[in-house]
């Protein structure tokens, strides 16, 4: 099945890490790839203890909206970037796959639908799930699951900057 979270509101990343941990306490192999989230964060941290029955895969490259460079820049990394986390993919030794903030990818345009959607040809043996703002119309048609986060309000809203061991 391909589950997508998606929305405004906090969580989308922590309910797929959710979904690892059972997964994990099922025995099964978890593939994690992450864009834009180049520092390991808390869960990050926590989810290793599980090596080797999961890897984790982080891009180093920041979203622009967080670094000095151009967008067209930071396209070409992650494109070059997706390569090496395709093949790795392609090997199938894992049961879930998540790839957190993949629908900010696709939303921003930084890789295609056409770049990406190869990794459903393991559908429906595997698991897959997809993180992040926004939706694309093809990734919308061929999800199994969609839920979206709302916000209703967030610290954020008060200047509250992101918080260890809460946000990250």
């Amino acid at each position: 099945m391909l589950q997508v979270y998606t929305g405004d509101g906090k969580g989308k990343t922590s309910a797929a890490i959710g979904a690892a941990i059972r997964a994990l306490g099922r025995g099964w192999r978890v593939l994690l790839i992450q864009f834009f989230k180049p520092e390991p964060s808390g869960e990050i941290r926590a989810l290793a203890c599980f090596s080797p029955s999961i890897e984790i895969v982080q891009s180093r490259i920041p979203h622009p909206l967080f670094s000095q460079e151009p967008k067209e820049t930071v396209q070409t990394k992650l494109k070059d970037e997706w390569k090496g986390m395709l093949s790795r993919i392609e090997k199938g030794t894992w049961d879930l796959l998540i790839l957190d903030e993949v629908n900010l990818v696709l939303t921003d345009a930084f890789l295609t639908w056409e770049e990406v959607s190869p990794v459903l040809s393991f559908l429906p043996e595997k698991e897959i799930i997809f993180t992040g703002r926004g939706i694309i119309p093809p990734l919308k048609s061929k999800a199994d699951l969609i839920t979206e986060m709302l916000k209703i309000k967030h610290p954020y809203d008060k200047g509250v900057s992101a918080r260890e061991g809460i946000e990250y």
